[in-house]
């Protein structure tokens, strides 16, 4: 975990640099907030702001189906109460950074790069239901990463208005193809 707050300084303060080197014609900020659905089952949430025709962004991948059955237990180890083992699993999110680039009027084209985190659980069944109200629990071993990336574009519809609605299409590693639906304000 330390490592990605440490990635994600190191970017942001990259992509700050990098804006402030960009021409200022206009200096209206424009944000975005959308989310959709990914053919891999994850749930993509980003938000971001445009100025300059430039495009930054923070995007979320949210795993919807972890596996994981019944309530989290921190303090039980992972090779603890053995018998209570019915099956064990991984399930990943992952945090992007963005940045693209208006072009076409009412397109922004964008790619980004992130880290994912995978976390390795076992679900477990406690006969006496002493751990969890109907006695399933579940623990998890640890937490790793790797690196992740997408690319999208948005699609305005009224790209001259303050409020508008947008598409938004791409493909990731983590999620696979995505849509997403979001606003601009």
């Amino acid at each position: 975990m330390k490592r990605f707050y440490i990635l994600f300084f190191a970017l942001f303060t990259i992509t700050t640099t990098s804006y402030s080197q960009v021409k200022k014609d206009d200096n209206s900020i424009v944000f975005n907030v959308d989310a959709g659905y990914g053919t891999k089952g994850f749930v993509p949430i980003s938000f971001g702001l445009i100025r300059n025709s430039v495009y930054y962004g923070i995007s979320l991948n949210y795993n919807v189906d972890t596996g994981t059955n019944g309530k989290k237990y921190k303090k039980i180890g992972w090779d603890e109460l053995p018998g209570d083992h019915v099956s064990e699993g991984s399930y990943q999110n992952s945090a992007l950074l963005d940045m693209g680039y208006v072009c076409f009027h009412n397109v922004v084209i964008v790619i980004g790069g992130g880290y994912t985190f995978t976390r390795d659980y076992r679900n477990c069944y406690d006969e006496t239901h002493v751990l969890g109200d109907d006695g399933y629990y579940w623990k998890n071993k640890s937490v790793t990463g790797d690196f992740d990336c997408h690319t999208y574009f948005n699609y305005y519809f009224g790209f001259e208005k303050s409020r508008t609605m947008y598409l938004k299409a791409g493909f990731g590693r983590l999620e696979g193809a995505f849509a997403c639906l979001g606003l601009r304000f």
